[in-house]
């Protein structure tokens, strides 16, 4: 895969949601206004409660949002990615 598609739009179903936790945006970064946002694929952190969430047989992460200057945490035990607009 190209690094063009690996930038490019997708959906991400998450099966089996055990948390889904959005930080509060930095408020001093301006991208807070609906528009698209770039999100970065990021191993789960270090919070440990967070981590007691994690079900058997299932996987944490979390993204990064460059335009939010932010984290969105998760858990789930299975994910979906399908591509959108890629032939």
């Amino acid at each position: 895969m190209s690094e063009r598609e690996r930038r490019g739009p997708a959906r991400l179903e998450l099966l089996g949601l055990a948390y889904l936790v959005v930080d509060d945006p930095n408020p001093s970064y301006s991208g807070v206004d609906g528009s698209p946002v770039q999100i970065d694929a990021c191993g789960a952190g270090d919070d440990a409660d967070l981590a007691r969430r994690v079900p058997g047989g299932g996987f944490a992460g979390r993204f990064f949002v460059t335009e939010w200057n932010a984290f969105i945490h998760f858990a789930a035990l299975d994910a979906r990615l399908t591509w959108i607009g890629i032939n």
